[in-house]
């Protein structure tokens, strides 16, 4: 199972030296709104996602990490 990796998103933009208000406006999200997906409190839908991998030239795929399960469904 995957899961959105807030930090990863985070690392890739302190990487490209970008605020999150400039990632913001290139998503067409508010700040507050791309605060909170850096946050881990809430996660990009996936006609954001897209945008995000553009603005922060990475693909979709980086913003995921796999999460161990206990096997139970």
């Amino acid at each position: 199972m995957q899961r959105f990796a807030h930090d990863n998103l985070k690392e890739r933009r302190t990487e490209l030296g970008l605020s999150q208000t400039h990632v913001a406006f290139a998503i067409g999200r508010s700040f507050e709104t791309y605060r909170l997906y850096e946050q881990g409190k809430y996660a990009p839908n996936a006609k954001v996602l897209p945008a995000l991998a553009n603005a922060l030239d990475c693909r979709v795929e980086d913003f995921f990490t796999e999460v161990e399960t206990d096997g139970q469904a």
